[in-house]
Order: C-alpha cells, then sequence, then structure tokens
C-alpha cells in the first residue's frame, strides 16, 4: 500500500468543495462553515487525522453514525417503503476521502 499523505492545501481543497446546502451533522456543523472556515480549521483538522493514523484511534464523535429513515413511495406503513439515510459527522468524511483519494483506507 502507498504511504498515506496529508497536507493542509489538500484538507482545504476538500473543504471548499463541499455542497454548503446539505445538512449538517450531529455535532450540528453545517457544511457552509466548514466552506467559510476552511483557512481556519484545516490545519487543525489535519493535525487530527495524522494523530488518528499514527495511534490507531479516531475521534469518538466519529464512531457513530445517525440512521433516519427517509420515506421512498407507497404506504407510510411499511417499513420497505424507506430507505435509510445515514448522517455521519460532517467532517469525517473529508478525512475518509483523502484517504481514499490517495490510495490508503482507515
Amino acid at each position: 500500500m502507498p504511504p498515506i499523505t496529508f497536507t493542509v492545501q489538500g484538507v482545504e481543497k476538500l473543504l471548499t468543495g463541499r455542497k454548503p446546502n446539505k445538512g449538517k451533522g450531529p455535532n450540528e456543523i453545517t457544511p457552509r462553515l466548514l466552506k467559510e472556515l476552511h483557512t481556519e480549521i484545516a490545519l487543525i483538522l489535519t493535525i487530527i487525522v495524522l494523530r488518528s493514523l499514527d495511534t490507531g484511534k479516531v475521534p469518538k464523535d466519529w464512531t457513530h453514525v445517525i440512521i433516519t429513515p427517509a420515506f421512498n413511495k407507497g404506504s407510510k406503513s411499511k417499513p420497505s417503503n424507506y430507505r435509510p439515510i445515514n448522517n455521519m459527522h460532517i467532517v469525517k468524511p473529508n478525512g475518509t476521502h483523502q484517504c481514499v483519494k490517495h490510495g490508503g483506507f482507515l
């Protein structure tokens, strides 16, 4: 496996690429806020992800996902007419995406 590298510039690029109108995560942080504050938080997020890779531990918040049922069509009384929507920590996809881009995985 090739080495996984993270740079502040790469994290900034991922933060600025967020769709600002998407929903917020369980931590109540909106994608718009991450996008607007990308220069201020990119270094902090890079340090968190690098420390996570070094120690093999991830922030506890990143290990929990909220699953919400979203109605598709048909009778609302049938569970099969719903699909799961995950509402994971909004910062988590950035680190995961960065790993995938560089051929690694978390």
